[in-house]
């Protein structure tokens, strides 16, 4: 390996210092070739700096570059990895450096890049080449040669170290996506992004989440000492709420937020006294708490009552379509009906605040149990139902066949996934923001491999990637 690791950039001129802990302060850092115009415009206009170190390098400069992530001065990086270093990483000259290097890169706000022919293993240079007279020739050279996966057993072993580490893996296929992706981490990054979540437009509760989701935004803004700014779009499908917040909050503490928040809401509605002695003990204004507690316990009731006005007319409606796919069944007419009661009590719930994905921070919509199917159509209406509840009514079978398996494999992904499957779904969401959730799903599809036929794989790889194009 060449020791190209020396090349360090800096939003300052070439001669200012380049230690990262005098007096030039909090810095981002770049592994590999990942910088761009883009990516270091954001950081100059926030007066960070940035420093770049290459893979492509001795063991001691992997040393400094673990030195460099435990930096306390370090707000976040992001990192290439090629086929040129799965190997090396795997020897007895890397290895120990390399896990010390990719555990530090695990627990700091980082993203790495890895081009998605190492991730499946496919060989580039096996596609048919084109004429050697054809411009593209060299360039089809380069790539094949570049993004060749190295031996199964060796990219396993990496891509393995990887996800032990905690690496966020984030694939690519072209310098333009990785430039657009780089450029977004740092921008979400640099304003202190906590969450996203897309909310798609036919989702049963989506009008109620928009009331519940401000009144946790106002409620942070007037009983905590944390600075909260709540953002997003709308489209014609459905609606991106985000939330950025100050350095001293993140994901854990936010999730620990709303379930205070929730308490806070029973509390105002059952003991407006203990609400507002609970607020006066946060340094809350007296005249601020009682407007709090009393414009809090209307929005709850009010809430409370949108919610079982939503809940009785999609019941309603669903009752009656159970009932037409039951009629023909040997079952008696009123064990239909205490059927179809009891299957739609699974699917329509009560409380907003396990009902949909976006009700709070990370977490996961319920699904549906305790189905008693009688015959084939009644299950397809079922599964319609469940499309419909979900906003999710208008997909294409890939895009429900991937729904599918999110569902099945996602773990704690799962909520974050099937957002960033009705943001691919939306085409007039942001770009980048599509990109971003497009690059995610591959991600999750890739990591099938082995449980679910190769074949299906294609067929949903194929579908995520014609979905936007960079």
């Amino acid at each position: 390996m060449t020791d190209e690791a020396l090349d360090i950039g800096m939003t300052q001129p070439e001669n200012s210092s380049q230690s990262t802990t005098d007096s030039a302060g909090k810095f981002f850092l770049f592994i590999g070739g990942t910088t761009s115009d883009a990516a270091t415009s954001i950081l100059k206009t926030s007066g960070i700096y940035y420093r770049q170190k290459m893979l492509q390098s001795t063991p001691e400069n992997w040393e400094e570059i673990t030195s460099l992530l435990k930096d306390p001065n370090l707000v976040g990086a992001v990192g290439k990895l090629t086929n040129r270093q799965f190997e090396p990483l795997l020897s007895p000259t890397y290895l120990k450096v390399g896990k010390e290097l990719f555990a530090s890169l695990g627990v700091v706000e980082h993203i790495l890049f890895i081009h998605q022919a190492l991730l499946t293993g496919e060989d580039p240079s096996e596609e048919s080449p084109p004429d050697p007279e054809d411009e593209t020739y060299i360039d089809f050279l380069v790539q094949a040669d570049y993004f060749s996966p190295p031996k199964d057993k060796v990219r396993k072993k990496v891509l393995g170290l990887l996800e032990d580490c905690g690496v966020n893996i984030v694939p690519y296929e072209t310098n333009a996506e990785l430039s657009v992706l780089a450029a977004a981490f740092i921008e979400d990054h640099e304003r202190n992004l906590l969450f996203r979540i897309y909310v798609p437009a036919g989702r049963i509760y989506a009008a109620e989440v928009d009331k519940l989701l401000t009144m946790f935004r106002d409620w942070l803004t007037q009983a905590t000492t944390y600075r909260v700014r709540q953002d997003g779009y709308a489209t014609a499908k459905g609606r991106v709420y985000e939330f950025f917040g100050d350095d001293q909050l993140d994901m854990a503490e936010l999730d620990r937020q709303f379930e205070t928040f929730t308490e806070f809401l029973v509390l105002c509605e059952s003991d407006a006294r203990r609400a507002e002695n609970w607020l006066l003990a946060q340094r809350v204004p007296e005249s601020v708490a009682k407007d709090m507690v009393r414009r809090y316990a209307k929005e709850s009731k009010r809430l409370t009552l949108d919610l079982r006005h939503e809940s009785e007319a999609r019941l309603l409606s669903l009752r009656q379509r159970f009932e037409s796919e039951l009629v023909d069944s040997e079952e008696p007419g009123d064990q239909k009906a205490r059927d179809a009661d009891e299957i739609l009590g699974d699917l329509v719930p009560t409380n907003l605040l396990t009902a949909d994905v976006a009700a709070r921070p990370g977490s996961s919509t319920p699904q549906p149990g305790g189905l008693v199917v009688y015959q084939q159509n009644f299950l397809g209406s079922v599964e319609n139902v469940i499309q419909d509840l979900r906003g999710s009514s208008d997909f294409s079978q890939e895009a429900k066949d991937l729904l599918g398996l999110i569902q099945k494999f996602g773990d704690k992904e799962a909520a974050s996934l099937e957002s960033d499957l009705h943001e691919i779904e939306d085409e007039d969401a942001r770009t980048p923001d599509r990109l971003a959730a497009r690059q995610r799903l591959k991600r999750f599809v890739f990591k099938l491999g082995g449980k679910v036929e190769d074949a299906t794989l294609a067929v949903l790889l194929k579908y995520v990637q014609t979905k936007i194009g960079i």
